[in-house]
């Protein structure tokens, strides 16, 4: 079996296709997450209502989707789908945990293009995804 080494970045990832003989992938259009962010963004869905503990999400991905974050100075800003709320003890004294969860951005987003997603991601699971869509819009 032949094997290929090579450095994971876009240039690496192609170089790797084309010496593998692998077709490319196709682009999805702009304003859809690509199957990592997907895959974070159903993680938060299927929380709800009660939403991701804080600790269970953290990493890149935040400066992608999460409410202001930015990738550099003078980047892009992040989508917005997904914030972290604080949950508060019980009588209200004090926050005592926060998580996350969708944003009403967020929210719409997976309702609009769920069906979409789908098709180009199968392998991402949305079990019980279909029933929070209906009641959450």
């Amino acid at each position: 079996m032949d094997r290929v080494l090579v450095e994971i970045t876009r240039r690496g990832r192609a170089a790797a296709r084309a010496g593998l003989g692998e077709p490319r992938e196709p682009d999805h259009a702009a304003h859809l997450l690509s199957e990592w962010l997907w895959g974070v963004l159903v993680r938060v869905a299927a929380a709800e209502p009660a939403g991701l503990e804080d600790d269970r999400l953290a990493g890149r991905y935040l400066f992608f989707i999460g409410v202001g974050y930015k990738g550099k100075a003078g980047g892009q800003p992040s989508r917005g789908f997904v914030e972290s709320v604080p949950v508060m003890a019980a009588g209200g004294t004090h926050v005592a945990e926060y998580r996350w969860r969708l944003t009403r951005l967020g929210k719409r987003h997976v309702a609009e293009y769920l069906d979409l997603y789908r098709e180009l991601y199968p392998q991402v699971d949305i079990t019980g995804l279909s029933s929070f869509l209906v009641d959450s819009l």
